[in-house]
């Protein structure tokens, strides 16, 4: 589940950045190079926040409708639920390793990426090591999630101190109103599910389809929210859907 988004839009992201990164950085167009990491980070971030929020404020439902099958019990969902909390409290620094690595790789510097994974393994494993104790599974999930977010401020700071990126103001502006967006799309799941919590009970047959509905509700809430908000302009979202289709 965590892994899904970090495939379909990271990965996704991350390959297109880089030849487009060392095409304008081979060209000397620097500012281009810092706009296109800017465009990418506020790509990534429109999908990832609201996929984070969900996955957390909800967490359980998903689990036990998509899972909770066979022999997979009802205490099963609940130690999945904590390990999920845990990992997608660490989404969007998945999303954005995939953002800064290319701005290392397209300058020719493959080893300062690489020196801050190798930290970020040992820290992984020595947090790992740490969290397990007291919180178990669901530790290891947490230490993940920290490494990424210390892997992904390690190669911001990086290329902030070479003078290689430097956050828009109206991006960050932005980012602050997909988070407003995604908070009301938690309340707004919140109130579904509370509404829905017959039919989301109920067999598979029933309950799989209803959490596709909210799921279709709570996008469309952060969509209308995201607009409310200015965190997107309607024009670019419906030119972003032509372009889809």
């Amino acid at each position: 589940m965590v892994q899904l988004p970090i495939g379909v839009i990271g990965v996704a992201v991350g390959t297109a950045l880089l030849p487009s990164l060392s095409r304008a950085l081979s060209l000397g167009q620097s500012q281009e190079g810092q706009r296109l990491l800017n465009l990418s980070l506020e790509m990534v971030l429109v999908i990832t926040l609201p996929a984070m929020i969900a996955l957390m404020t909800v967490p359980d439902i998903f689990i036990r409708i998509l899972f909770e099958h066979g022999a997979f019990r009802p205490e099963d969902t609940a130690a999945t639920v904590r390990a999920l909390l845990a990992y997608a409290s660490g989404l969007p620094a998945y999303m954005l390793i995939k953002v800064f690595t290319p701005g290392f790789f397209a300058r020719g510097d493959t080893k300062t990426p690489v020196r801050i994974s190798l930290f970020c393994l040992l820290l992984n494993t020595a947090a790992g090591i740490a969290l397990m104790g007291p919180l178990g599974h669901a530790g290891l999930a947490l230490a993940t999630a920290v490494a990424a977010w210390v892997n992904a401020l390690s190669l911001w700071i990086g290329l902030k101190r070479r003078g290689h990126f430097a956050l828009d103001l109206q991006v960050a502006t932005r980012v602050l109103r997909m988070v407003l967006a995604a908070g009301a799309m938690a309340a707004g799941l919140m109130g579904l599910t509370h509404f829905m919590a017959t039919p989301l009970q109920s067999t598979p047959w029933i309950a799989l389809p209803s959490l596709i509905g909210v799921v279709a509700l709570g996008m469309a809430l952060y969509l209308a929210a995201g607009i409310a908000f200015g965190a997107f302009h309607p024009n670019r979202v419906r030119g972003a859907l032509m372009r889809r289709s």
